[in-house]
C-alpha cells in the first residue's frame, strides 16, 4: 500500500495490457481505491467494442481482426464484468453453488457527495445454479434504496452501515440513510 500512489501514476500512463489482462489492472485500481478511474479507463478502452453496431460481443484484441485476426466474440475480454459485480456492487457467493451470497455495496457511504465507481444506480441479474439473483439500487448520496430478489434455495446477507440483514427467497426492499 505504500507504493499505491506510484503504481497509480504508472497505470495512468501505460495501456499495454490485452483485453484479458486489463481485468487485473482494474482489480488493482479498485483495491487501491481508484474505482472511478477504473471505470473511466474501462469506458475509454472498451467503448469502441461496446459501441460497435456490427457486434454484440467483445473482441479478443482491442480492434476487430487484431492479434493475428482474433475473434470478435471472446469471453476473456469480459473480466471487468466480474469486477463490477464483486468489487463495486459487492456481490459474491459465500458458499459453493450460490447457496449463500453476500451483498456488501462498496458504493456506500459516498465520498464527498459522490459514489464510488460513479454509480448512482445500477441493476444486475446474475444467473446462478439456484436461479437468478437480481439486485438494483439507487443512491442519491443521502438515501440508498435497493431491491433484491433472492431465488429459492439461496440466502443473502445484505450489509449496510447499520449491520446485516438476512434475505431469504423472495423480493426485498432495503433502504437506509447516511449518518
Amino acid at each position: 500500500s505504500t507504493k499505491y500512489d506510484r503504481i497509480f501514476e504508472v497505470i495512468k500512463t501505460q495501456e499495454y495490457a490485452s483485453p484479458y489482462m486489463e481485468k487485473y489492472v482494474y482489480e488493482a485500481l479498485m483495491r487501491m481505491g481508484h474505482a472511478d478511474y477504473a471505470l473511466e479507463r474501462f469506458k475509454r478502452r472498451f467503448g469502441p467494442m461496446i459501441a460497435d453496431p456490427q457486434h454484440t460481443t467483445l473482441y479478443e484484441g482491442w480492434q476487430e481482426g487484431g492479434y493475428g485476426g482474433g475473434s470478435t466474440n471472446h469471453a476473456w475480454s469480459g473480466g471487468m464484468l466480474t469486477d463490477i459485480c464483486e468489487q463495486i456492487l459487492g456481490i459474491r457467493p459465500t458458499v459453493a453453488g450460490w447457496k449463500e451470497a453476500i451483498i456488501r455495496p462498496t458504493v456506500v457511504p459516498p465520498p464527498s457527495g459522490g459514489t464510488e465507481g460513479g454509480f448512482t444506480e445500477a441493476a444486475i441479474t446474475i444467473p446462478t445454479v439456484a436461479g437468478s439473483l437480481s439486485y438494483s439500487f439507487q443512491n442519491n448520496g443521502s438515501v440508498y434504496r435497493a431491491t433484491v430478489t433472492v431465488p429459492k434455495g439461496m440466502t443473502v446477507r445484505f450489509c449496510t452501515p447499520d449491520g446485516e440483514q438476512l434475505l431469504r427467497p423472495g423480493t426485498h426492499d432495503v433502504s437506509f440513510s447516511y449518518k
